[in-house]
């Protein structure tokens, strides 16, 4: 799968090294040179992975990230200038998911891109809850409940329905869900994926919802829905 990375950054030298590099890498880019344009393209458009600077104009990297952590879940690595302790320690709690000090190195930048992505999740940092339809689902708990019942889901199912609904419309084939969630050195079997997901899709029929992982025939799965953080799971 190729995945869509969103850099905001408002040092144009910068903004065309990384973007030149990590397209050699194989990624789909785009860019934004203020935190405004930035959030407006995550508004629109669906992406992988987010490089932040800190110190942009009009809406900056800090504000961007509470913005953003108010009702997304896409990965965030602040790439800054700014390297104090403060500072690193504000991000995070504004949830970012790494912190990348000026000048990295392109070597550094996309060791620690692979990272994040390798997690196959996207952390929830200003809520733990999610709600597609009627089933509520608990991120930091690993749990899931439809109507207050809770679902039976394994630890691998319960990892492969995170994957996908932290994910709406990225399209997974089952060799990224294997790598993603299972353990590195593992051997690929993929009829233990399909299994998996088999499984899973059972467990998650209902009337009043809809299918949550739908198949894209000839290339792999995806979540269509929409998962909305919530602050409670009455709310």
């Amino acid at each position: 799968m190729t995945h869509r990375i969103l850099i905001i950054e408002d040092n144009q030298i910068a903004l065309r090294t990384m973007k030149a590099f990590l397209e050699n890498d194989g990624y789909i880019i785009e860019t934004a040179v203020d935190g405004e344009t930035g959030y407006d393209l995550v508004k629109r458009g669906r992406y992988d992975l987010i490089l932040l600077d800190l110190g942009l104009p009009g809406i900056d990297g800090t504000e961007f990230l509470s913005l953003l952590r108010c009702d997304c879940v896409i990965p965030v690595i602040v790439v800054s200038a700014k390297g104090s302790d403060i500072e690193k320690v504000v991000a995070f709690n504004l949830g970012a998911d790494d912190y990348v000090v000026k000048p990295a190195s392109p070597i550094e930048l996309s060791a620690r891109i692979r990272a994040v992505l390798r997690r196959g999740q996207a952390e929830v940092h200003s809520t733990r809850w999610l709600r597609i339809g009627s089933i509520v689902v608990n991120l930091r708990q690993r749990e899931a409940f439809h109507r207050g019942i809770r679902l039976n889901l394994t630890v691998r199912e319960f990892d492969i329905f995170r994957l996908f609904v932290t994910h709406p419309g990225v399209v997974y084939d089952k060799t990224e869900v294997f790598r993603l969630i299972w353990e590195e050195g593992t051997e690929y079997d993929e009829a233990v994926v399909s299994v998996h997901i088999s499984r899973l899709r059972k467990k998650l029929v209902f009337d009043d919802v809809p299918p949550i992982i739908t198949t894209v025939w000839g290339i792999g799965y995806k979540f269509d829905g929409t998962a909305i953080p919530i602050d409670h799971p009455d709310a």
